[in-house]
């Protein structure tokens, strides 16, 4: 059997729908997931997970300072 040059060999390669899905397929699926969580985080209130009467400056609550007051 005549070997083929390996340029030759990547030229002549045509790939089919197969070669199309195992690109397309994963991008879409990740594309889905980003937007399935943008609309989840844009349907969140501004202020969800912060605490109104918090001082974001006080750390008197931190375990370190818990710790090392001791």
């Amino acid at each position: 059997m005549e070997e083929v040059p390996l340029v030759a060999a990547i030229l002549a390669h045509h790939p089919g729908w197969e070669g199309f899905a195992l690109v397309i397929i994963p991008i879409v699926v990740i594309a889905a997931a980003l937007a399935v969580v943008k609309r989840r985080v844009d349907a969140l209130p501004l202020d969800a997970g912060h605490d109104a009467g918090h001082d974001p400056g006080d750390r008197s609550g931190d375990i370190v300072d818990d710790v090392s007051s001791r």
